[in-house]
């Protein structure tokens, strides 16, 4: 049987882009759907981003920067407190890979 091999495996995987480097945002002062659509929108007209999501319930947002473009979270802050909200980076951790999790596990 032939199964690869395996420095075919590592090109492969060093050729996928890499991801997308992310922001998380604290949101204040929405209360409806329609907030967190308007904060949405006006996320994502900000120059570098790639896309944006907002949670009403957790009163969140998190971004994804466009590869290689600038990153300024201080023009997205901007952007949703000129919109009528409050906004503030929260410093998010990088989850740790999943091998680290199983380490001692038999």
């Amino acid at each position: 049987m032939h199964y690869g091999n395996r420095s075919d495996n590592r090109e492969a995987e060093e050729s996928r882009p890499a991801t997308q480097p992310n922001s998380e945002f604290a949101i204040g002062g929405m209360t409806c759907a329609n907030c967190a659509r308007h904060v949405m929108e006006v996320i994502r007209s900000v120059p570098g981003v790639s896309s944006a999501t907002v949670n009403l319930e957790a009163q969140r947002a998190s971004v994804r920067w466009a590869t290689g473009g600038d990153r300024c979270t201080a023009a997205v802050i901007e952007a949703v407190e000129q919109a009528g909200y409050a906004a503030k980076e929260i410093d998010v951790q990088e989850p740790e890979h999943a091998e680290h999790k199983l380490t001692g596990w038999r």
